[in-house]
């Protein structure tokens, strides 16, 4: 192929990268996972010590949602620098938000298996649990379908 054709192709690339990743979508590849191989059964409820592999997944979850805050508030800054595209900016800032949000409702499953005794969970615990971590996986791929249609109508 002609190397003048395979770098436009590779800024095209690059340019699509920057402009259309959605951070969300493969989140809920990963909540989806962890769901079915924590939550599907009630293992933390009689295997001791079983939900702290799940509060690790948790704690990274939690670490990759504030970088992704983190990454939306620094483009809301690059275009508050430049003054351009006021539309962008706004976008960033309440996908910046629903990242924080998604953060806080880990957050907060993370706080609810801190009341595990002897390395249990109860199944009260577990159920509020399982509830929680559907209301996550619902609002990443809300955030992320929105983002998606976002992409689509304004791809031109």
């Amino acid at each position: 192929m002609n190397a003048e054709l395979t770098n436009i192709i590779d800024e095209i690339e690059k340019g699509n990268n920057f402009n259309f990743t959605d951070p969300f979508y493969s989140q809920s590849f990963v909540l989806n996972r962890l769901y079915h191989e924590y939550l599907d059964n009630n293992k933390m409820c009689v295997e001791e010590g079983y939900y702290l592999n799940f509060i690790f997944h948790l704690e990274d979850l939690l670490i990759n949602m504030e970088r992704t805050s983190d990454i939306y508030l620094k483009r809301v800054k690059e275009y508050e620098k430049w003054r351009t595209n006021g539309f962008k900016k706004k976008l960033y800032i309440v996908l910046s938000s629903e990242a924080e949000d998604i953060a806080d409702k880990i957050a907060e499953c993370i706080s609810k298996l801190d009341e595990a005794h002897h390395g249990l969970i109860d199944y009260p615990l577990f159920c509020d649990l399982q509830y929680s971590f559907i209301n996550i996986i619902k609002h990443v791929q809300r955030t992320s379908k929105s983002l998606s249609v976002y992409h689509l109508e304004n791809l031109w």
